[in-house]
């Protein structure tokens, strides 16, 4: 996508890995305001983390001041990604969905490349509720296991 330039990938990154700090800082703000008095160590003092926020968004309008598109190329690789990630979550949902939309539109039915896709879709549904659960609990007590 980026046509082997090394320059604007390393600036993706560079503002991929910056808007991480960021969260750091602000996730730190959050903390500093929602649970104060959480026992943590080391405590770090409220101006040293707008300092710091302060410094990750010149970072990145620095960068972005530097080569614009970089701006652009992290947007498409931003929301490729969150749309990769947002399908697994509710893949379920999604699968209905297009089953509703096929089941709707009878030219689907007709054509021969679409003709069973009604079928691969309940496949689909029926896989996907099927695959494993990961469930973390303090004990192996089953009282603990069947409450949750």
């Amino acid at each position: 996508m980026v046509d082997t330039n090394i320059a604007i990938l390393s600036g993706i990154f560079t503002v991929a890995f910056l808007i991480m700090m960021g969260l750091f800082a602000i996730s730190n703000l959050l903390l500093k305001v929602n649970r104060d008095r959480l026992v943590r160590e080391p405590r770090v003092g409220l101006p040293v983390v707008i300092l710091a926020l302060m410094i990750v968004f010149v970072a990145i309008a620095g960068n972005v001041a530097m080569a614009p598109v970089i701006i652009g190329y992290f947007a498409v690789f931003f929301v490729v990604a969150l749309m990769a990630m947002s399908y697994t979550g509710y893949r379920g949902k999604v699968l209905l969905a297009l089953y509703w939309i096929y089941t709707r539109n009878k030219k689907l039915h007709i054509w021969w490349w679409t003709r069973d896709w009604g079928i691969k879709l309940i496949d689909n549904m029926r896989k996907s509720k099927q695959q494993p659960v990961i469930f973390f609990a303090k004990t192996d007590e089953v009282q603990t296991i069947l409450s949750n």
